[in-house]
């Protein structure tokens, strides 16, 4: 009887323990996260006037996202798991050795993996070219900067059972940015020649020792003076708490050692911290103009940068609105994009109009390719693909708009786009008003070794277009 006894209270005791999570919503729920994301919204029984199908399910996410002492659980779990069998209760962590922490989502590069496909590195190189073109024909000096990622370099901390790839991405595109004159900084070759890590173990990013020798490397590139901050005052904190060290031990983060240095830029305007969508600053000092399409790679570098011109302007808007070169008339303009996320070079298209090129004609093939044209505002914006069964892995492709009033034609420079991942057939650009005559003829055109052919054709009328 006693053994019942015991037996009953223990599964009374293991039911009450298991209920907590669910019964401290009431009082105890989490809404809010450090894994910075946003977490679910409670279901509706109905959508659109029907039953909800769906609703047992988003309500069985609503409680994964909101069930009482979530993050100190989730903190709990994470520690026995990375202690014991080395394994992170995160899809998005790697726990490595010495207590690295790596980001999941760098595991494709390391292991090249779903790479970018040849014509997609061709793309992705047009691209830049473009943006390089449009800033240099403003006046501006261009540089494309891709922090690379922590265990491209820093990988001796890497699980024994990840095996490297002997090249990925940025390797395969730093030849052909070469071969296609497009300014770019390897920052890799610059952090390998340092005695120390410049990454945090516990984030994914650098740390501001890192960030100087960035600043560093983009001053040295433009040939601008700058300051070294060799004989600047600096202090040492251990107050750092990574990114990734968050996701996985959200309540309980190791701090990591930083090194601060002063600044004497100021801000414009509303200001929260370095992480704002939109930021701009000044330095009384100073001459030049910088314009900075950046990620958060962008956060500590940016008060280095931000030192030394006149007028700073910091954007993490995407798609880069390449118009604000004409609004600000930057001296400067730099392209920071992580390793990991080279591949939307392809699918975050700039806003721009599309660049004038040299007439380019050829003779009319049939082909599967898809056209597409409608009002955006004050542009007219074109999108389609081109039939994969007319791409080579360099094919160029262009636009020309021939005004059926007068004769005259001018031909125009597309962005390279792709659909999903494994794309290399779209194109996108945009065409403001007086680009785009009345009664006009459209053709779509493909250039292979060195054969021009017009792939699609249409005569249209400006006023139908909607």
């Amino acid at each position: 009887m006693k053994k019942n006894t015991y037996a009953v209270v223990y599964l009374v005791l293991i039911f009450m323990i298991l209920l907590v999570p669910f019964a401290g919503m009431t009082f105890w729920a989490t809404n809010e996260t450090a894994e910075k994301t946003e977490l679910a919204a409670w279901p509706k029984l109905t959508d659109e006037g029907k039953w909800n199908e769906n609703y047992l399910q988003e309500m069985g996410t609503y409680f994964e996202d909101h069930f009482a002492f979530r993050e100190k659980l989730v903190t709990a779990n994470a520690v026995i798991r990375s202690k014991t069998v080395g394994s992170a209760v995160l899809d998005r962590v790697i726990v490595g050795e010495n207590d690295w922490l790596y980001f999941k989502g760098t595991l494709p590069d390391y292991l090249g993996k779903d790479q970018l496909s040849d014509r997609q590195l061709f793309m992705a190189v047009k691209n830049l070219k473009i943006m390089q073109d449009y800033t240099t024909t403003r006046g501006a000096q261009f540089l494309f900067v891709s922090p690379f990622n922590k265990n491209t370099v820093y990988d001796e901390n890497m699980p024994d059972r990840y095996l490297k790839a002997a090249e990925n991405n940025l390797d395969r595109l730093e030849p052909l940015l070469s071969e296609y004159g497009v300014n770019y900084l390897d920052l890799k070759a610059v952090f390998e020649e340092q005695d120390k890590p410049l990454y945090f173990a516990r984030d994914t990013h650098w740390n501001n020792e890192g960030a100087l020798l960035a600043y560093q490397s983009i001053m040295d590139y433009f040939s601008l003076s700058y300051e070294t901050y060799l004989n600047v005052p600096s202090e040492e904190r251990t107050d750092h708490i990574g990114d990734i060290d968050e996701m996985l031990y959200p309540t309980s983060p190791t701090p990591e050692n930083n090194r601060y240095y002063s600044h004497h830029y100021a801000t414009v305007g509303e200001f929260t911290d370095n992480m704002d969508a939109w930021i701009e600053t000044t330095r009384a000092e100073k001459t030049n103009r910088l314009l900075m399409y950046r990620d958060s790679f962008g956060e500590s570098l940016l008060p280095f940068m931000a030192d030394e011109f006149a007028q700073s302007y910091f954007s993490r808007y995407v798609p880069y609105n390449l118009l604000q070169i004409d609004q600000y008339q930057p001296t400067h303009v730099v392209i920071e994009r992580a390793e990991r996320t080279l591949g939307n070079l392809l699918t975050d298209i700039p806003i721009m109009t599309a660049p004038i090129v040299a007439m380019v004609s050829g003779e009319a093939i049939e082909t599967a390719t898809e056209f597409s044209i409608k009002k955006d505002n004050d542009y007219y914006y074109i999108e389609g693909s081109i039939d994969p069964d007319h791409l080579k892995d360099e094919t160029e492709i262009y636009l020309s708009v021939r005004d059926n009033a007068v004769g005259t034609t001018v031909s125009y420079q597309p962005f390279y786009a792709a659909k999903d991942e494994k794309d290399g057939s779209g194109y996108q650009l945009y065409l403001v008003d007086g680009q785009l005559p009345e009664n006009h003829h459209i053709e779509v055109l493909t250039v292979s070794d060195g054969q021009t052919s017009v792939v699609y054709a249409a005569d249209l009328i400006k006023s139908d277009i909607q």
